[in-house]
């Protein structure tokens, strides 16, 4: 292992991401038990009843899939509170910058569905089926 101020000042780097990723897993980790796959669905069919309630059409309400229909505690449906934004890409989650270089050169910058339920969940430290 190399030795020196070199060394050092990486290694403080890398423990200062470390923190900040551990930081950000607890900030931005989903409620226990919810689901974003069943959220979307349930945000799409009250946007949907909401347009034939109200007569809109989807450009009225805005039309690019940004909607800031309710969404509860850090994302549970039906309260009325801002929608809070779900990572698409690998690239948004708080994963180290040498994962995030192996994902790009894999490849790989937008997740699956399933993916996008699970990997928060797991970076969180919990048990996922699916």
């Amino acid at each position: 292992m190399p030795k020196g101020p070199h060394a050092r000042s990486a290694r403080s780097r890398e423990a200062a991401e470390l923190e900040e990723l551990k930081r950000r897993v607890i900030d931005e980790a989903p409620p226990e038990g919810t689901n974003e796959l069943l959220d979307e669905l349930h945000q799409a069919q009250m946007m949907q009843a909401q347009g034939r309630a109200g007569g809109l059409k989807n450009a009225d309400r805005g039309g690019k899939g940004e909607t800031s229909v309710n969404q509860g505690p850090k994302g549970a449906v039906g309260d009325g509170a801002p929608v809070v934004k779900r990572a698409r890409r690998f690239s948004e989650l708080p994963l180290s910058q040498k994962t995030i270089q192996g994902l790009q050169r894999g490849k790989w910058e937008r997740m699956t569905d399933i993916q996008r339920a699970a990997i928060p969940h797991a970076l969180a430290g919990r048990d996922v089926l699916g």
